[in-house]
């Protein structure tokens, strides 16, 4: 019989109890900065007169930071993930913006990633996006850490286990392109299938299974096998 080429791009198996521990962490992540930031929730309503939780606001401080915050969670045991760390993690990766911090920096470094942040500062702002961060996001620039991107994976293969439905295609969107730059094609696949299953209009999911299906692979991977282009 021949080997299922997406073995092992299922998520952890987490029980619905767990889940919905994370979904209060993140409500109350939302309302916190809907009452205290005016930042709209995605896909849902959060109540601007309800009560902050302490903790929520704590996590919310930590947006001040989102390097800071992207480089603490390759530290992260994925098995024992925090509740609101899970939240607050689903949270970033359901925003493009801050997904593509997140990509960039475990691509590179915390520099990188501050990088990234100052840029899409810039790009929000009418200024062209540099291509030189623009190269790491499709492929083109030197080859990442492997031990980053495994970690990073770990780590967000656990957000998406845990997050609700509704946010779910941020967390597996990024695990396609984790998968693909570890030049695991079929399981970036995989991830980006389940993505495009909840939002068929997801960009990056949509980005990552056009390059599966057309081979594309990226330039690092040649380089590694020994090849010259």
């Amino acid at each position: 019989m021949l080997e299922d080429h997406t073995a092992g791009a299922e998520l952890p198996r987490r029980s619905p109890a767990e889940r919905r521990v994370v979904g209060g962490a993140l409500r109350a992540l939302e309302t916190a900065l809907a009452v205290v930031c005016g930042i709209p929730s995605v896909g849902r309503g959060a109540a601007r007169d309800a009560a902050v939780d302490a903790d929520a606001l704590a996590a919310a401080c930590e947006l001040d930071d989102p390097p800071c915050l992207f480089e603490s969670a390759l530290a992260l045991d994925p098995a024992a993930l925090d509740p609101a760390r899970a939240a607050l993690l689903t949270w970033c990766l359901a925003r493009p913006a801050l997904r593509d911090v997140a990509l960039v920096q475990w691509a590179t470094d915390a520099g990188g990633g501050a990088a990234a942040l100052e840029a899409q500062r810039r790009w929000e702002e009418g200024e062209d996006y540099p291509e030189r961060l623009g190269r790491i996001m499709w492929g083109d620039s030197d080859g990442p850490d492997p031990e980053r991107l495994q970690r990073a994976l770990a780590v967000v293969r656990e957000v998406a286990a845990l997050a609700p439905r509704r946010l779910r295609p941020g967390p597996l969107a990024l695990c396609a392109w984790l998968s693909w730059a570890l030049g695991r094609s079929s399981h970036a696949a995989s991830y980006a299938e389940r993505a495009l299953e909840i939002d068929a209009d997801h960009g990056l999911a949509e980005i990552m299974l056009s390059f599966v299906q057309v081979g594309h692979l990226p330039d690092w991977a040649f380089r590694q096998r020994g090849h010259v282009r």
